[in-house]
């Protein structure tokens, strides 16, 4: 083999390494995501359809009025839910610890903390799973 040809033949590895390197890269971890609870104008229900990776976490944040009712359902088949209050006074979130209801279940009925907000959050045990979760405010 000549000097070109071993030059081109260490250039095309380098760059097959550097390419399997970039894909390998762009399928990693999706970023984790927090995001609000949305409802239609003049609705107090919301659902929401997602897929999730496996050791991954959507966060979703409820607001509504301090002590206002609410129904949490969660279709998955291998997804749970943790709630968390958020005991800041205003400004940025606190999180503070899951109510003891709330922890890992699939369905949840209470009420919003002084602060009318709570964070859903989703996660999965599975390599991946949809689920859907409805959220009524009364």
């Amino acid at each position: 083999m000549n000097r070109r040809n071993v030059l081109l033949v260490l250039g095309g590895a380098c760059a097959a390494s550097f390419a399997f390197g970039a894909a390998a890269q762009a399928c990693g971890p999706e970023p984790a995501f927090t995001k609000p609870v949305r409802f239609a104008p003049g609705s107090n229900e919301a659902s929401i359809r997602q897929t999730i990776k496996g050791d991954h976490t959507h966060e979703w944040v409820l607001t509504g009025k301090p002590g206002q009712k609410v129904e949490i359902a969660l279709d998955a088949r291998k997804s749970a839910l943790t709630l968390m209050p958020d005991e800041a006074a205003g400004g940025k979130p606190k999180w503070g610890a899951a109510p003891k209801d709330g922890r890992g279940v699939k369905r949840w009925s209470g009420t919003l903390p002084k602060s009318g907000r709570l964070l859903i959050e989703v996660t999965t045990a599975a390599g991946r799973d949809s689920y859907a979760l409805a959220i009524k405010r009364a």
